[in-house]
């Protein structure tokens, strides 16, 4: 990425394993990465090369492995911060506790059909295609 940095991994992944990882997620600082004039923050989740190898293209697979993050926004800024308040209080967070929290409907969702999509449209590249992006 250039801006490792800057950059906050989610999953505390040992180093000597890192070369066998087939996700990450993280968070990093867009505006420094872009020179953008205001503040954003970018999450991403990163399914490697060797996801693919080990799991295929299965949009059930892919939809399964996203299914893992709860990814969520908030509108409220003092809502947010309250959230994560009660959040941090946990050791590790079960499904339960999302649940009995109320986060579900803050929870954002991978568009699948949008996945979907894309990987066709990788797949069935060609080499005319290929020459057009050239």
């Amino acid at each position: 990425m250039g801006f490792s940095g800057l950059t906050t991994y989610i999953e505390k992944i040992e180093r000597n394993k890192l070369t066998k990882a087939v996700l990450r997620a993280y968070t990093y600082d867009k505006r420094h990465k872009e020179l953008l004039p205001y503040d954003i923050t970018r999450f991403e989740i990163k399914l490697q090369a060797k996801y693919f190898n080990k799991h295929g293209f299965s949009i059930e697979s892919i939809e399964k492995t996203l299914d893992r993050y709860h990814v969520m926004y908030f509108e409220n800024l003092l809502e947010k911060y309250t959230i994560m308040t009660i959040y941090d209080k946990y050791k590790t967070v079960q499904k339960r506790e999302i649940c009995r929290l109320g986060l579900e409907q803050y929870r954002i969702y991978a568009d699948m059909d949008y996945i979907s999509d894309f990987i066709d449209l990788i797949l069935n590249v060609t080499d005319s295609d290929a020459y057009l992006l050239a």
